[in-house]
């Protein structure tokens, strides 16, 4: 029993090992109270506010990747019911009367289920093709712009040459 009590307070007192408490009586600068873990300062890996660039690429990064798993799951929940619905054909033949009415009500709910993903899987298409639409209009119009500032930036550019031939 004496070698944990050792080792423990031989762990107790590593903390303040080499640190003079006369000179820091209220602990190291920067390092909290000797002792008191919860006191420590630690430093932020946060590297600031981030630009408005930056975070509408992460939100789109999060958005697209949020849309991905949800189109992976709804497709591994179609495949998984196309399964059933297959091996529920084969058998039918087999099972009796009284259970094939339970069995073609549960069909039935994994059909209107499997309609539903599909449903909202081309929910999912259409409104990826609107956004794409739209993104292919603002760049034709950010185009146009871009076209019309640069035959501006030429005309300033030849009525700064005409003045300074004028003046000099």
């Amino acid at each position: 029993w004496w070698r944990k009590w050792y080792k423990r307070n031989a762990l107790d007192q590593s903390d303040s090992a080499g640190v003079d408490t006369a000179q820091f009586p209220l602990g190291v600068p920067g390092y909290g109270q000797l002792g008191n873990p919860a006191d420590d300062i630690e430093p932020s890996n946060d590297p600031g506010p981030k630009s408005d660039a930056t975070q509408a690429s992460e939100t789109l990064k999060t958005r697209v990747a949020r849309r991905d798993r949800r189109i992976a799951m709804l497709k591994r929940r179609l495949k998984k019911l196309n399964k059933e619905l297959k091996s529920k054909r084969g058998h039918r033949k087999k099972i009796r009367a009284s259970s094939s009415a339970r069995d073609m009500e549960t069909s039935k709910k994994q059909l209107q289920e499997k309609d539903e993903i599909i449903a909202a899987l081309e929910e999912i298409v259409t409104e990826n093709r609107e956004k794409w639409l739209h993104q292919d209009a603002n760049e034709a119009l950010l185009h146009s712009k871009i076209e019309a500032l640069s035959t501006d930036l030429d005309l300033a550019m030849k009525l700064l040459d005409e003045r300074q031939r004028d003046m000099g």
